[in-house]
């Protein structure tokens, strides 16, 4: 109505709205550096017009219709796809750095130096065997490369079960964010149904969505009341991790394998760490599941629960789903663990091989006895398990030097013979090995015949340290190409969402001018209503 109390009115709409506006511009200044946080604004629109006949529309001031979180949606998936990628990295870096530790290449105190120095000492017992030390000194050089085959074969182990550990850390953050987002979600979705925005809590759920994309590759839909769903990215069933229906428990809770033994016929025992709580244990069999260390398997609560529960009939186990993961944290660290495996396969080829070869030309001497044994009474050596025979070890003229015991003391051509195995070219990861090498030696004249389509002894090792050249490089170029890429995503994302100080400065001084422009009308209207009322005698 136009009228003075009418204007007032007017008046007093814009300076709520230019309040409304310094206060989201003060929210917006204070979490500048607030991680996830997104700047907000003020929107507001002409109230409805005031219709006069004859004379037509006359305005009624401003409304605020509601507080924009200024986010772009698309982006934030396609950041969250790339947090994945740089989490599979960055795990796998970080276990083949310590890979790389473990083998210490190239360096002089690496297994490739002492494999050397006990060849050497094989050669220099064949050129010299009259040297009263000769013996002694292969026996320490041997017991030390086999020593330095156990370190390193222990500390792949630990290493493996440090990963499988940090597999299970991360399953169980996995599975506190999904509640946490689960809770956000609810509370995001009581304030849309009542037409209330929610712009912190979906800056706090998308925050932590990033998380969690950092550990798992996972998709996210919203529907019209802002409520998420996440689905497993990477297993291809889609896979529920959280439904849109807040209300509903999580139906697929992330599990890890600790423990995997094979009884045949398909038919597993295994161990799993329910939530990747390490309180949470339990151990039962699986038929055609095909599990490994450090996998990830889905199952629902309610079964865990059930299982727990017990009773009569007993519960059956809990239905587990084998998870195929890519991308993320998890999967980096499994494939991590794959590596861990094959290099240590290929460390116990390498034990299991030079100990045949030696054992088969050194034991055709004088002393029917192996040059290498295992140290816990297995029938195969490997890298774990290889020693110098404790009885060479006690005494080492037990060590086979010459042919037989008639040659005399100046004979080490069965040393030499020895000697001559570091060169000898041979198919190291062949699947009967021992047979294989015996039809290639040469009992008369102590000879292996090479395999033109073999490698030597160290030309194998060499081999596998180039592949573990190879795979930890290739990590660290990911982590390096995904953070550059990140960085851009991010700028990116600041250049929409982040907070200009600059900016928000230059809003609060046209808002502050706004609300002192409304305020001065509301003084101007007083004088107004002060004339009309005490100075016409009204």
């Amino acid at each position: 109505m136009a009228n003075l109390f009418g204007t007032l009115n007017i008046s007093k709409k814009g300076m709520m709205a230019q309040s409304f506006a310094i206060n989201t511009t003060s929210h917006n200044i204070s979490n500048a550096d607030t991680p996830g946080f997104s700047r907000q604004r003020v929107h507001m629109q002409a109230s409805s017009p005031y219709t006069y006949s004859g004379i037509g529309q006359l305005g009624t001031g401003v409304d605020v219709v509601g507080i924009e979180r200024i986010r772009d949606e698309f982006l934030d998936a396609q950041i969250c796809y790339e947090v994945s990628i740089n989490g599979r990295y960055e795990a796998s870096q970080t276990v083949l750095e310590q890979v790389e530790m473990i083998f210490l290449e190239p360096s002089d105190t690496g297994l490739n130096e002492y494999m050397t120095a006990m060849w050497d000492s094989w050669e220099e017992l064949g050129n010299y065997p009259e040297k009263s030390n000769g013996s002694t000194f292969v026996a320490g050089t041997s017991k030390t490369f086999a020593d330095e085959l156990n370190r390193m074969s222990l500390q792949l182990d630990t290493l493996k079960l440090d990963t499988i550990s940090n597999i299970e850390g991360k399953t169980y953050d996995a599975n506190q964010l999904i509640h946490e987002i689960q809770e956000l979600s609810d509370q995001i979705y009581k304030l849309s149904t009542k037409d209330l925005s929610a712009n912190d809590l979906m800056d706090r759920r998308g925050l932590m969505i990033e998380k969690l994309s950092a550990i798992v590759n996972v998709n996210v839909d919203y529907d019209e009341f802002s409520r998420v769903k996440i689905t497993e990215a990477d297993t291809g069933s889609n896979i529920v991790l959280l439904g849109f229906n807040t209300q509903e428990p999580v139906t697929n809770e992330m599990s890890t394998i600790r423990g995997v033994t094979d009884l045949g016929a398909g038919v597993q025992e295994i161990t799993v760490v329910r939530g990747g709580d390490i309180s949470k244990t339990y151990t039962f069999t699986v038929s055609g599941k095909d599990l490994s260390d450090g996998d990830i398997v889905y199952a629902d609560p309610a079964e865990w629960e059930a299982y727990d529960a017990g009773g009569t009939p007993s519960p059956p186990d809990p239905v587990l789903t084998k998870a195929h993961l890519r991308e993320g944290e998890l999967a980096g660290n499994k494939a991590a663990i794959e590596k861990i495996d094959e290099y240590h396969t290929e460390l116990d080829q390498l034990a299991f091989t030079i100990a045949e070869s030696v054992n088969l030309v050194h034991g055709g001497g004088a002393n029917n006895i192996d040059f290498f044994t295992t140290s816990d009474s297995a029938a195969t050596i490997n890298a774990a398990n290889i020693q110098v025979n404790t009885n060479i070890l006690d005494d080492v003229n037990l060590i086979n030097k010459g042919v037989d015991g008639n040659s005399g003391d100046g004979d080490a051509s069965r040393a030499w013979a020895v000697a001559q195995l570091r060169e000898v070219s041979l198919q190291l990861d062949h699947s009967n090995f021992e047979t294989y090498l015996t039809a290639r030696y040469d009992a008369g004249t102590m000879e292996v015949t090479p395999d033109p389509s073999g490698t030597s002894f160290q030309g194998y090792y060499k081999d596998v340290i180039l592949k573990i050249g190879i795979d930890s490089k290739q990590a660290e170029d990911g982590v390096e190409s995904q953070t550059t890429l990140l960085l851009q995503l991010g700028e990116r994302r600041e250049s929409i969402s982040g907070v200009s100080i600059d900016e928000e400065v230059a809003n609060l001084v046209q808002f502050q001018n706004s609300y002192q422009a409304n305020a001065r009308v509301i003084t101007t209207l007083t004088e107004m209503l002060d004339t009309l009322i005490n100075r016409m005698g009204l």
